[in-house]
């Protein structure tokens, strides 16, 4: 009695049963996601134990063996996960390649692959901080600091740059207002009065009014917006 149809994406773990004259097997197979083998059947040719596989065809309840895949179509598809890929290697297709140098070559596939997702992540950085009008010197020593975090973080407080070496207020401010960024935003003022307070302090003052802090810093805030206009 036929159930649904289905496609089915898995490993061929062992063939039970092959008719070499026309293709015709039974074995076990174990779908992605899943820790249970199911039984499958059907005329496949040119498949061997942990192949991976997509496969197309109906499910049925058989009176003896209970449900089973009968296949309609297959199509072989590279694996992606760890264990699909080492079992690829280490099937007999490749001479010399036994479980150990699977192990190996699987690391170095994915010291490549990480590599170079920074490398795309280190140009879209750059491209990013290019956006703005960020120096190259600049761009490296953010670069250097927040990594390929760097994007998001700017873009939620683009005033903590001032953390780096030779980034004021006003260039922040500026990298602020190219983003976007709200001017009323208590970031920009808690990162203006900061700045004020910095430059007293290099003035020599080391005890200075609330009040005559307080103009000076909305002076300057008023002074960068200008700066801009």
């Amino acid at each position: 009695m036929s159930e649904e149809e289905a496609t089915l994406i898995g490993t061929l773990e062992r063939i039970k049963f092959r008719n070499p004259e026309d293709g015709f097997l039974i074995g076990t197979f174990l779908e992605e996601k899943s820790k249970n083998s199911i039984t499958i059947k059907g005329h496949i040719i040119g498949v061997k134990d942990s192949q991976t596989l997509q496969l197309k065809g109906l499910w049925e309840i058989d009176p003896k063996y209970g449900k089973q895949f009968r296949i309609k179509e297959s199509m072989p598809i590279e694996p992606t996960n760890r264990e699909g890929i080492l079992s690829y290697l280490s099937s007999g297709d490749f001479p010399g390649i036994g479980p150990k140098t699977a192990e190996r070559i699987f690391e170095q596939l994915i010291s490549v692959k990480e590599g170079r997702e920074d490398q795309r992540g280190y140009r879209e950085v750059m491209t990013f901080l290019g956006s703005l009008g960020i120096t190259e010197a600049f761009k490296a020593k953010i670069y250097a600091k927040y990594g390929l975090n760097c994007i998001s973080l700017i873009k939620e407080n683009p005033f903590d740059l001032t953390e780096i070496k030779g980034i004021a207020f006003v260039m922040a401010d500026n990298i602020a207002r190219n983003l976007g960024f709200d001017q009323n935003s208590p970031k920009r003022a808690a990162c203006a009065l900061v700045y004020m307070l910095e430059q007293e302090a290099q003035n020599g003052h080391t005890c200075f009014p609330q009040k005559t802090l307080l103009d000076k810093t909305i002076q300057e805030m008023h002074k960068s917006t200008k700066r801009s206009d």
